[in-house]
């Protein structure tokens, strides 16, 4: 076998098992990416439901009913909206959106701390 003959067959080698690397590299990313995806989609899917029952909860409420209630500054250090729009709750990050019904509420949803009250038979969020 000649020199250049198994420097050729060791390049092979090194391009192939770069090669395997870099594929098993991007399935790992892949899998990771997936797992965040899920990990903030279930923490906006609660928020989101967190917003419904406190939204609910007034509705049933007697009149008088005032409350306070917060909202997470952020999801995993990710930035995202929350707002009600046409009856629904809708939380949104650049990886995941959830949007749930609510009842025709008066206000805005915003992060920190929000306040609702029911008065004249209406619900209002941060009046």
């Amino acid at each position: 076998m000649a020199k250049g003959q198994s420097s050729v067959e060791f390049l092979m080698i090194i391009a192939a098992l770069t090669f395997a690397f870099t594929v098993l590299f991007v399935i790992i990313q892949g899998n990771i990416n997936d797992a965040d995806k899920k990990n903030e989609e279930t923490i906006i899917k609660k928020i989101v439901e967190d917003t419904q029952d406190e939204i609910n909860i007034a509705l049933r409420a007697s009149e008088g009913y005032e409350r306070e209630f917060l909202l997470p500054l952020n999801v995993n250090g990710r930035d995202y909206t929350a707002e009600i729009v046409d009856n629904l709750i809708y939380i949104k990050t650049e990886m995941a959106a959830i949007a749930l019904p609510t009842s025709n509420i008066t206000g805005v949803l915003q992060k920190g701390a929000n306040r609702i009250i029911k008065k004249n038979g209406g619900v209002y969020l941060n009046p």
